[in-house]
């Protein structure tokens, strides 16, 4: 049951996301499509300045998601529970995984397939990224009352560091597609 809970918690957040860079679609008119056909056509398949704010906000949106409910999960579900590194990491690669999900789903109904390495890379960066903060948030974030301000600059460090990992790839995807 446990582990059903974190992959809910983790399709959760992959909601929570869309609804985000839906909301941002709308916002910013990229012509009135849905997210998973105006966001390859605003690109164009190339780089440009134009799509690197485009992609940062994409990361942003989802490792801000990704960090938030895995928190949230955290502080319902794991109140004075110390937890092992195996634990750790299974739990972030189940979230990862519930994360990746609803993503695979809605690229397997696009109307060009991406191909299995696109999807294996996809799963790879929610899962790695997952992991992540669920070392910083279930075992590595137990700070001392003397230093409470060193573990919000870390969690901006993590987010910081999670969101460019996101970008790099996103923007290795566009570049060898």
């Amino acid at each position: 049951m446990p582990f059903i809970v974190i992959i809910l918690f983790g399709a959760l957040a992959a909601s929570f996301a869309l609804i985000l860079e839906l909301l941002a679609v709308s916002l910013f008119s990229l012509s009135g499509q849905t997210l998973f056909v105006s966001i390859p056509s605003a690109l164009g398949g190339t780089f440009s300045l134009e799509t690197l704010p485009i992609l940062l906000g994409i990361a942003f949106i989802e490792e801000a998601s990704k960090y938030t409910f895995l928190r949230q999960y955290a502080r319902r579900l794991l109140t004075h529970t110390e937890i092992s590194l195996n634990h750790t990491l299974i739990l972030g690669t189940l979230f990862g995984l519930g994360f990746t999900l609803l993503e695979t789903f809605f690229l397997m109904n696009a109307p060009a397939l991406p191909p299995f390495s696109v999807l294996l890379g996809i799963a790879s960066v929610h899962i790695a990224t997952s992991i992540a903060f669920a070392l910083f948030l279930f075992t590595f974030s137990n700070p001392s009352q003397q230093e409470p301000n060193k573990r919000s600059f870390s969690a901006l460090s993590l987010l910081s560091a999670a969101i460019l990992f996101h970008t790099l790839y996103n923007l290795a995807i566009l570049s060898f597609s």
